[in-house]
């Protein structure tokens, strides 16, 4: 049976030594995924095993246009993703790889004005080992980082930038820096504090 999540190949057609899945498709955004199985010695696997899969290769897009109450925006990004770590009766998953996003969001206020601004990020994920769901075993990520830069770019104005690297430390309140200024997050309720000086 094909693991749940991003390695779920129900309903893709086999080709290429890749799974190619149907667009699905929500709410104005559509996803497309393909998906590659691979074992010890990297060979291209044509079903998913619990023990032999050593490998999975994820891309994935996401297009489409939303509208919520006065916002609308554009939407593009995707994901390519490497899942290593699954050979046997594995304890841990590794995860490296790339994402990009780019977004141009519109709102018209009450008084018919209209705010616009263009936002696009990349995000880089460098061995972050993330242990198998299990009794007493705690989901944080025990190691590797992820580094996000933002760019936020108003209609006619300065495009400001931001670059978050946050450091996995195997509890739920890993340290992350905001151009450089630390902070602690929490991810049990997904927020931020700064961290005192000195």
């Amino acid at each position: 049976t094909p693991p749940i999540g991003p390695g779920n190949v129900t309903g893709c057609g086999f080709g290429g030594g890749r799974f190619s899945c149907p667009p699905n498709s929500a709410n104005g955004l559509t996803i497309t995924r393909t998906v590659a199985f691979y074992d010890g010695q990297n060979a291209v696997q044509q079903a998913y095993d619990a023990l032999l899969t050593a490998k999975i290769e994820v891309a994935a897009t996401l297009q489409g246009d939303v509208t919520r109450g006065p916002w609308t925006a554009t939407i593009s990004r995707t994901r390519n993703f490497v899942h290593t770590g699954l050979l046997g009766t594995e304890t841990s998953r590794t995860t490296n790889g790339t994402a990009t996003g780019a977004a141009s969001r519109s709102r018209i206020n009450e008084a018919g004005n209209n705010r616009s601004y263009d936002m696009a990020e990349t995000a880089t994920f460098v061995d972050v080992v993330v242990p198998v769901r299990a009794e007493g075993v705690a989901p944080w990520p025990t190691s590797g980082t992820v580094t996000r830069v933002i760019t936020v770019t108003p209609e006619g104005g300065t495009p400001v930038t931001r670059t978050v690297i946050i450091t996995f430390n195997g509890t739920a309140t890993p340290t992350a820096t905001v151009n450089g200024e630390a902070f602690t997050l929490n991810l049990g309720n997904r927020t931020a504090q700064r961290r005192p000086n000195g």
